[in-house]
């Protein structure tokens, strides 16, 4: 008895000491969590500021974040929610929420750069992109994007799993785009956004003040846009209803379709097939001809 008794104190002793020391590391859970924070921003050389808001067993709330040059940010957040549980590998984030948003980004080479938040992303991997598997939740999220066709800003609100099931609104500016020989003017879009499967979908009008081709020129007006795109970005489907148009012939373009089926334009391939199926989406093929066709301009293309 005298032996059960003393296993039983022993027992008690390291429950209580136990109980004690989560208890302590409950209670100073901020300023570890702050620490790990900084070691993690330190590591990869990121200047960064926060206040944290709440440190529980699932969720963490982040408010005032600010990533990179103090005056010159290259992400702001008013507030950034994580919720983390249980995956085979340990814990992992599940959900990610955030409001008022605002990154700064550029395409430099076909690829976006963000600047600091570049150095807190995974590293590059040679396999195809895949979406997470990450409910995500955005208020007002914007971003100011700088490419080489021109400045475009964006603003996204909406919620929902990254691979299946997320909804929301998304809409694009820019003063002026300019890409193979095209330039839109005050172009404006604005849609649903949704994926299903995996694929990335949008419904809704693509506006602009005047679009111009070589030396075609036409007037303000609308496109509708229903279309997906797969998520490593090599599979578009859309499709326009261009049966429906009838715009004045605008002249030629110097844009044809190969034997091989490659697209080309001035001489040299459009080697993004995002941008060739865009393209094929607004072709029309009438009286032995081929056309690209706009609600406001048709323009003649040849075809081997």
């Amino acid at each position: 008895m005298a032996v059960r008794r003393i296993v039983l104190w022993i027992w008690l002793a390291l429950a209580i000491g136990l109980g004690a020391a989560l208890i302590a590391l409950w209670s100073h859970r901020e300023p570890l969590a702050k620490e790990a924070i900084d070691d993690f921003l330190a590591q990869r050389g990121v200047k960064a500021s926060y206040e944290i808001k709440a440190i529980e067993t699932r969720r963490q709330r982040l408010e005032k974040v600010r990533i990179g040059d103090p005056q010159r940010p290259d992400l702001t957040a008013d507030w950034w929610e994580i919720d983390v549980g249980p995956s085979l590998s340990g814990l992992s984030i599940k959900a990610v929420r955030a409001g008022g948003v605002r990154l700064r980004a550029r395409v430099i080479d076909q690829k976006m750069s963000m600047g600091s938040v570049d150095r807190l992303l995974p590293p590059p991997s040679q396999e195809p992109f895949r979406l997470p598997r990450l409910d995500v939740a955005l208020e007002d999220a914007r971003a100011q994007v700088e490419t080489p066709y021109g400045p475009i800003g964006l603003r996204l609100d909406g919620q929902g799993g990254l691979r299946a099931g997320f909804e929301g609104r998304l809409v694009l500016l820019a003063p002026q785009i300019a890409a193979l020989g095209c330039t839109a003017q005050r172009l404006s879009v604005s849609g649903d956004v949704a994926v299903i499967g995996a694929r990335p979908s949008f419904s809704g009008p693509i506006r602009f003040a005047k679009l111009g081709c070589a030396n075609l020129t036409g007037e303000a007006g609308d496109i509708q846009l229903d279309a997906s795109i797969a998520e490593d970005g090599r599979d578009w489907r859309g499709a326009a209803p261009v049966h429906l148009w009838n715009p004045p012939f605008c002249g030629d373009i110097d844009i044809e379709i190969r034997r091989d089926g490659s697209w080309w334009h001035e001489g040299r391939p459009i080697r993004r097939k995002g941008m060739a199926e865009l393209f094929a989406s607004v072709l029309l093929f009438n009286e032995g001809e081929y056309f690209l066709v706009t609600p406001f301009e048709k323009v003649r293309m040849r075809v081997e």
